[in-house]
């Protein structure tokens, strides 16, 4: 990766090999960055072969909830699925617009399983998931490329979907997000949509954007010191650009960590580069 520091140096990090580096990976901190620390001008980037299977296991139940709680139960398994993704009734007709394959009707949430590799690693997975529609679950359908190709790329789409909402982007560790989702008392607030990402502990929230950033900010903030009293954060992802109000928002989570502050201060001393955004 080469980048351009707030200074204005030019620096160019990393390599071919696994092992290239005798001090600090430099290039690695501006994942996630946001742009705190450079402005990436080159990056070179490893990329796989096109998998022999790319298949989704689509998964009705009758609520987010229990949508996120049958995905938990794979991962707790020796699967390696590429994805685990849970979506509200809301957002699964939003999806189902765009891939009308999706099994459920207009009032029920769906678990989303993503699977790629080999043929036999396919079989094996195919396999294991049956046994979970045999304990009850009704409505599976499996979907391989091509078919699964519109869902894969509907999903990709959800957020630019709900553009004219806020999007609030909730994490924790994967098995205390379910109690937190429930501490939030979704009912009561003006959720539009919902999402989870079961493998890595994150969802995405869609608010309606009728009532303002006056409404949504203290919302979010309580969110937020609910999360952090579980180990995670709540926080603003994305908001209409006319939305009233829109700074108000709580776009970061709190302080930056002392290394974030340090590389910040080396290598953006003026705080050039992305003004006002927190390094994690």
């Amino acid at each position: 990766m080469e980048f351009v520091d707030g200074t204005g140096a030019v620096i160019r990090a990393g390599g071919r090999v696994v092992k290239n580096v005798s001090g600090y990976d430099l290039h690695r901190p501006q994942v996630g960055a946001f742009g705190t620390l450079g402005v990436i001008v080159e990056a070179h980037l490893k990329v796989a072969a096109r998998p022999e299977v790319s298949a989704i296991w689509a998964v009705p139940r009758a609520t987010l909830a229990e949508a996120h709680g049958l995905l938990l139960e794979v991962a707790a398994t020796a699967l390696r699925p590429v994805a685990l993704e849970a979506v509200d009734a809301a957002s699964a007709r939003l999806l189902r617009a765009r891939a009308p394959a999706l099994p459920g009707d207009s009032e029920m949430a769906v678990a989303l399983v993503g699977i790629e590799g080999s043929r036999p690693s396919f079989e094996r997975h195919a396999r294991d998931l049956a046994s979970f529609a045999a304990r009850g679950t009704c409505g599976a359908v499996r979907l391989e490329r091509p078919a699964s190709a519109p869902l894969w790329r509907a999903l990709a789409e959800l957020p630019a979907a709900q553009r004219a909402e806020v999007r609030v982007r909730v994490g924790a560790r994967p098995r205390d997000l379910p109690d937190l989702l429930a501490a939030l008392d979704l009912s009561r607030a003006p959720v539009r949509g919902a999402s989870v990402r079961a493998g890595v502990g994150l969802a995405f929230l869609s608010l309606a954007s009728d009532g303002g950033a006056g409404v949504i900010a203290p919302l979010v903030a309580r969110w937020h010191r609910l999360a952090s009293a579980r180990g995670g954060y709540a926080v603003v992802e994305s908001a209409p650009l006319e939305l009233p109000g829109r700074g108000q928002l709580p776009f970061g989570v709190g302080a930056p960590s002392r290394l974030g502050s340090a590389l910040r201060r080396a290598w953006d001393p003026r705080e050039t580069l992305n003004p006002g955004r927190i390094v994690p």
